[in-house]
């Protein structure tokens, strides 16, 4: 029972984390990358988002202008962010059943 408790830990911690526990390395290792693209992907794309509409020179950047740009991003790209944060979300919940099973 300690195992299965320790696994299902690591898993709420990252996704795969609890299967490298359970020396499923292939699947942990998959779930952690996915999970990792899914982080890391949008917020690399919002970034490169943001640069391409701040105004030039960067001096002149006000944060409330930073802010109000990316919202607009966010905004008219809600429904691409929403399908990501929930794929995270039901992978993240597979990797716990997956560990504790």
């Amino acid at each position: 029972m300690k195992r299965i408790i320790t696994a299902v830990i690591l898993s709420l911690l990252g996704p795969g984390l609890g299967q490298i526990y359970n020396k499923d390395y292939k699947k942990g290792a998959a779930l952690l990358a996915v999970s990792t693209l899914l982080i890391f992907l949008p917020a690399i794309w919002l970034a490169r988002e943001v640069a391409r509409l701040m105004p030039q020179p960067p001096d002149a950047i006000q944060p409330e202008m930073l802010r109000e740009i990316t919202k607009t991003i966010a905004t008219q790209n809600a429904h691409v962010l929403n399908i990501i944060s929930f794929t995270f979300l039901g992978i993240w919940a597979y990797a716990i059943t997956q560990a504790y099973f």
